[in-house]
């Protein structure tokens, strides 16, 4: 599922909580909070520090050509699709960035497409 995450226009890009950044659509104001829609293959975990932010691996779910992840990143639990060849244990540190181009973002009182 996609990973909706309520971020603010800030610095020129999208921030959300716990300072993950992600790349904005046009058109959006300084200052203007939404919903982006994340999908899972456009957030990536590294090791902590690699120009990322902490999150916390809670589970992870193999399914043969790829692992879903979910982590926790600033109070939130959020889907990662990983290869198989990425593995980490629940309960481990790792960075979260993301990888992906911009996302959809949602008005968070309509729940209309903004951009």
């Amino acid at each position: 599922p996609m990973n909706l995450l309520p971020v603010e226009v800030a610095d020129g890009a999208l921030r959300g909580t716990g300072g993950l950044a992600l790349r904005p659509p046009d058109g959006l104001a300084r200052g203007q909070a939404v919903v982006a829609g994340v999908r899972p293959e456009a957030l990536e975990l590294v090791a902590p520090g690699e120009d990322a932010v902490p999150a916390r691996v809670v589970s992870e779910e193999a399914l043969g050509d790829e692992v879903i992840y979910v982590v926790e990143a600033g109070g939130q639990d959020l889907r990662v699709r990983m290869p198989p060849a990425s593995r980490f244990e629940p309960g481990t540190a790792v960075g979260l960035r993301h990888s992906g181009g911009p996302p959809p973002v949602y008005d968070p009182q309509t729940e209309l497409v903004v951009a």
